[in-house]
C-alpha cells in the first residue's frame, strides 16, 4: 500500500460502515486503529477491561451503543467526566473506528 493511500484507509472504512455499507469492503488499518485508540487504553487498561474505577470499555456496548455514548459524551451530555473533554478532540469517523476495536461483536 502507498504512503499517500494508507492514512485513508481509515475514513474509508469510517464512512462505508456510517452510509451503511459492508464492513468487509475496508477492512480498517491496524496500526492506525491502534494509534487511535491509544490514549484509551491509557485509562481503560490495554485491552479496554477497565481498573480501580475506570469502566470497561471492551465489548460491554454494541457499536451504536460505544458510538451514541461517546457521541453524548462529546455534546456534555450525561454523568461530566474527563471524558466529556477527552471525546470532543475525536470526529465521527474516529469514534466509529473505536467501536470496531472496543465494541462487542455484532
Amino acid at each position: 500500500m502507498s504512503g499517500l493511500t494508507r492514512p485513508l484507509a481509515p475514513l474509508v472504512f469510517a464512512s462505508a460502515f456510517m452510509l451503511g455499507q459492508p464492513a468487509y469492503a475496508q477492512q480498517p488499518d491496524p496500526i492506525g486503529l491502534a494509534l487511535l485508540t491509544g490514549s484509551c487504553t491509557g485509562c481503560h487498561g490495554v485491552a479496554g477491561e477497565g481498573s480501580g474505577g475506570v469502566p470497561a470499555i471492551a465489548s460491554t456496548r454494541s457499536r451504536a451503543e460505544f458510538v451514541a455514548v461517546m457521541q453524548a459524551f462529546r455534546q456534555d451530555q450525561g454523568n461530566p467526566t474527563i471524558m466529556n473533554r477527552i471525546a470532543r478532540g475525536y470526529s465521527a469517523a474516529e469514534i466509529v473506528l473505536m467501536a470496531e476495536r472496543f465494541a462487542r461483536p455484532d
